[in-house]
């Protein structure tokens, strides 16, 4: 029975859009502490009832100190004035990992071993009334040794690790995501957007609350994006072209690594750094035709002060190695997508070539 539970709830919890578990159909899951898990544990709030009847039959555990005591008083009691309760257990997973590894090879064995089959124990025991989800910042493969894992798979429960959107999936999220917040984001806003926050899906969204509300029904331009989206990325992006205009090739490397040590995306940085040259020439063309900045700005949908450091940078280069530039980056970012050459390399081979 409890099995059968669980291969039902594996495929309900992998539906993008999931349906709540009706009565007698327990869920049992590890998820990220992400926006779409945050979103999953709300959607579960919700099913329970009224405000104070899910505020009454949801309970928050710490799971780095809960006792075994606390977890079985928790997860079997029963719901108060409605049809199920749901338990959130965070941070537990890091718990079974330093137990299983204490002591000698044998003895953490052994111990590993008594845990899973505690856990196993306590997951099948589980009353149908209760849905129970653990939330963690990473959330290992389905094929991790972590007995709690380990556990959850044989009770059929379900593991979903996070995995950071594309770039092209960002923007597509973002189109999708605004439609929710009954309004509208252009091409340009979305990848603009995507651009400063990069895959964090909680910046993002965020920002996109903000553009909405200041769009007021109107659809959110690249010009919103600009004025109301501070775009510390795109500051370090442009710190690295800086320095490639002026050939200075350690503090482009340099730049280069920082940014990728700070966690950043190859192929965001690549989208970044190709955006940056695209705009450097449509300034150059745009200058071209009209020395005013401020008729460059409307133009562009940018603020002056912006096209004003645009163009300082754009007189670095000429039309021809801006237009080589963009070749170059095309080029590196179907090697790296089709698997030819990893993407750190990549970089650094693009960034050295561009800056010698």
């Amino acid at each position: 029975m409890c099995r059968r539970r669980g291969l039902a709830a594996i495929t309900r919890f992998r539906q993008r859009q999931r349906t709540v578990a009706p009565v007698g159909d327990t869920l049992i899951a590890i998820i990220a502490d992400d926006l779409p898990g945050q979103e999953e544990i709300a959607r579960l709030r919700a099913a329970l009832g009224s405000a104070g009847i899910a505020d009454a039959n949801t309970s928050q555990i710490d799971g780095l100190r809960a006792t075994p005591a606390d977890l079985q008083s928790v997860t079997h009691a029963a719901p108060f004035f409605g049809e199920r309760r749901l338990v959130v257990v965070r941070r537990m997973l890091g718990q079974f990992e330093a137990r299983s590894g204490e002591g000698t090879r044998a003895r953490g064995k052994a111990k590993s071993a008594d845990l899973e089959a505690e856990l196993r124990d306590w997951l099948k025991s589980l009353p149908e009334t209760t849905d129970l989800v653990f939330v963690e910042e990473q959330v290992p493969s389905v094929d991790s040794r972590n007995p709690l894992v380990r556990a959850v798979v044989a009770a059929g429960g379900s593991v979903r690790p996070s995995r950071p959107l594309k770039p092209e999936e960002v923007v597509d999220w973002l189109h999708k995501r605004a439609r929710t917040k009954g309004g509208s984001i252009s091409a340009e806003a979305a990848e603009a957007l995507a651009a400063a926050r990069g895959a964090d899906l909680r910046a993002l969204d965020s920002e996109l609350e903000k553009l909405t509300t200041y769009a007021d029904g109107a659809e959110i331009g690249a010009a919103d994006v600009h004025a109301l989206v501070a775009d510390d990325r795109q500051d370090s992006v442009f710190t690295l072209v800086d320095a490639i205009g002026r050939r200075d090739r350690r503090m482009a490397l340099r730049t280069l690594r920082s940014m990728l040590d700070s966690g950043a995306n190859v192929q965001y940085l690549l989208t970044m750094i190709g955006r940056q040259v695209r705009l450097l020439l449509q300034v150059k063309e745009a200058a071209s035709i009209s020395s005013a900045h401020d008729a460059v700005a409307a133009a562009l949908q940018m603020r002056p002060w912006q096209v004003r450091n645009l163009l300082a940078q754009a007189r670095m280069f000429t039309d021809t190695q801006l237009r080589r530039a963009m070749a170059l980056i095309v080029a590196a970012d179907r090697e790296v997508k089709t698997g030819v050459c990893d993407g750190d390399v990549a970089l650094d081979v693009l960034v050295a070539t561009l800056a010698g």
